[in-house]
């Protein structure tokens, strides 16, 4: 989450010689003085998107606090201020979102930094301070709007929803904080909302394979990320995601990784890399990673889209249909001329908004699109056949053709049987017309099903928690969201027993394919679209380190019409040397130490057994150094990977701290 396009002001911490906190700068009083120029952040035309509003410029003060993970923070970075307290209504412990989008003026000793606040945000925090401990997360500026005045934190304490639901007295605030400390509880707590009725599947954990017994592991190549933004939100708000909600492949696959494309004319190239873990018990961790071509945009096939949007009356809510919203008039400003958009939508019942429509007529879109709005029960069943018929009246052979559903998934699918529902929407992905899944809010949200028609419509699913996440799937990923470059990918991974002793695939449980399947070309499996990358860790125990260890195997299909058993697949093999072994975890590329903090944090938060073996102050450490030596692109991830380390560090020592000896 680090700030964009800053300029470094490293401001001497001499000059900040300020009362960093007074008695009576509460709410209500007259605000202090400004603060000196000095210690303002040098402006700039790059800043612009920056800057704070002008009511925190006039009553901005700097405060000097003490913070944990402020390795990366340098001056004129933004940053949210956290700690954990114990929530009043469900004595859980929950991540409190003090003060949002903060500017950083400098940084003093050890945990030390000097911030610009509001004063009523200098009262919570000082208090929060002395009762328990602070937490600073690099932000991404996108995140919050500073057009508008910061709302004062003391009555926006609980973030997302709750920040709606939560408007407190100062003092019911003061005792929500000395949770932190064993202090009590407020009285007049309001009663708990509306239990959650979310539901996951649980697919499992892989277990440790003896290679003389079974010498093959088999599955599908898998793109989603959709578990992985879904428990990026819901540990932002201050929530442990439930163990079953976490799929290792889709947090290992969310992030950038750097392998060679392909250069013999394949959709892909595939890349081998191992190294000693960094977790004892001499073992080996071993990354296998398939990077698909990278079309140049000229390249880029006309797309004809049928946006699906939920507009029932769960989706009453700017994080579901406003930010909906929010993210298809962005994905419309990026098409180009030849591209197509339909709308229709669903509630109690179905509606066609907009029939194909070239960009020439953007302005329209744009108008149906801000005509949303939600109310009414749930038929989305009845939605997807409109949809497809609206993508049926617009299919162009030979371009892509997709459906992409906006939905929290929370379905009544109506007159339509869920069976009957998935064998239309493979009908239809066997005819060319795809369906991709973008899910929204929580609450009420349905992963399972999601994830589902997602995996039958041969599209991908992704989870939507923030405009900024909706920018990377259709901006920095558009190719790959929309463009198949290989259809029905499998992987067979095959070992060799006198190298290798046991081994274990984290995650792709619900992925696996039965290994006599792995040429039987009418199985389906995955699809991987223009620039993503499937990667794969396994946890390797060596017999003898001298020997080959095995055979990587990828087989596909090129994106056709209608694939059937009889479409011809092709196969690749790819030796796994001993060479591919680093000399110490440390020696590693940043790709594959990535991939296994990715991994590590997602068997961690779904308690899979031995996930004591991987010790989460040792993944803590990992991951800064990781974050100390990214570089370009990847520097935002990992620094968002480790404020999620020191969120979860942080809830589970209160929740411990809660439950008492």
């Amino acid at each position: 989450m680090r700030a964009t396009s800053v300029s470094r002001v490293r401001t001497p911490v001499w000059i900040l010689v300020l009362s960093a906190l007074l008695p009576g700068c509460g709410p209500g009083q007259a605000p202090p003085p400004e603060a000196p120029a000095a210690l303002q952040p040098r402006p700039s035309a790059e800043q612009s998107q920056d800057r704070l509003s002008q009511v925190v410029r006039k009553r901005g003060r700097a405060m000097e606090i003490e913070a944990r993970g402020i390795e990366h923070v340098r001056p004129n970075d933004h940053v949210d201020l956290l700690t954990v307290a114990v929530d009043p209504r469900t004595q859980q412990p929950a991540a409190l979102t003090l003060a949002q989008n903060v500017v950083v003026l400098a940084r003093g000793a050890e945990e030390r930094l000097w911030v610009l606040v509001l004063p009523e945000e200098a009262e919570v925090l000082a208090l929060a301070e002395h009762l328990g401990e602070l937490t600073a997360l690099l932000r991404n500026p996108e995140d919050v709007s500073v057009e508008e005045p910061r709302r004062t934190t003391v009555e926006t304490l609980f973030t997302g929803e709750r920040t709606k639901a939560l408007k407190r007295q100062r003092h019911q605030v003061i005792q929500i904080i000395r949770g932190v400390g064993g202090g009590p509880a407020y009285a007049g707590a309001p009663p708990a909302g509306p239990p959650s009725t979310e539901r996951y599947q649980d697919h499992g954990v892989n277990p440790w394979t003896d290679t003389a017994r079974d010498r093959l592991s088999t599955f599908a190549a898998d793109v989603d990320t959709g578990s992985y933004t879904l428990s990026r939100r819901k540990l932002n708000e201050g929530a442990l995601p439930p163990p079953e909600a976490v799929r290792t492949e889709e947090f290992v696959n969310y992030f950038r990784y750097h392998d060679p494309g392909p250069t013999d004319g394949a959709p892909f190239g595939v890349a081998l890399e191992a190294a000693p873990s960094p977790f004892g018990q001499d073992r080996v961790l071993l990354r296998v990673g398939v990077q698909a071509r990278r079309p140049k945009a000229r390249e880029r096939k006309p797309v004809h889209l049928t946006f699906l949007v939920d507009t029932s009356g769960s989706m009453s809510s700017d994080d579901k249909l406003g930010l909906v919203q929010r993210s298809l008039r962005f994905l419309v400003d990026q098409l180009a001329p030849g591209d197509t958009v339909a709308i229709a939508t669903y509630a109690g019942s179905t509606q066609e908004l907009l029939p194909p429509t070239g960009m020439e007529r953007r302005a329209e879109i744009h108008a149906a699109i801000e005509g949303l709005s939600a109310g009414g029960s749930t038929a989305m069943g009845s939605g997807l056949e409109l949809a497809y018929d609206l993508a049926w009246r617009g299919f162009a052979r030979g371009e892509v053709n997709r459906v992409l559903l906006l939905s929290d998934g929370d379905a009544n699918v109506g007159a339509t049987r869920h069976g009957d529902m998935l064998r239309s929407i493979q009908h239809y992905a066997d005819r060319g017309v795809t369906l991709s899944t973008l899910g929204f809010g929580d609450g009420n949200y349905k992963d399972d099903t999601m994830e589902q028609l997602a995996d039958k419509g041969n599209g991908n699913y992704t989870y939507v928690d923030s405009f900024s996440q909706a920018k990377r799937v259709f901006g920095q990923n558009l190719m790959g969201t929309l463009e198949v470059v290989a259809q029905d990918v499998k992987l067979q991974v095959e070992f060799e027993p006198a190298a290798v002793t046991r081994y274990r695939l984290l995650g792709y449980e619900n992925r696996d394919i039965a290994d006599q399947d792995f040429r039987d070309d009418g199985v389906d499996a995955g699809e991987i679209g223009a620039g993503h990358t499937v990667t794969a860790l396994y946890e390797l125990e060596l017999a003898d380190t001298a020997r080959d260890w095995g055979v990587v195997r990828v087989r596909w299909k090129e994106p056709a019409v209608n694939p059937t058993a009889s479409s011809r697949a092709d196969e690749r093999a790819f030796p796994i040397l001993p060479g591919v072994r680093a000399a110490s975890f440390e020696a590693a590329s940043l790709d594959l130490q990535r991939a296994v903090m990715a991994a590590g944090l997602a068997e961690h938060l779904r308690h899979a057994p031995g996930r004591e073996d991987w010790s989460l102050d040792t993944l803590r450490e990992l991951a800064r150094g990781v974050a100390r030596r990214s570089k370009g692109k990847a520097t935002a991830d990992d620094d968002e990977l480790l404020g999620l380390f020191e969120i979860v560090a942080q809830l589970e020592a209160a929740q411990t701290a809660s439950v008492g000896p």
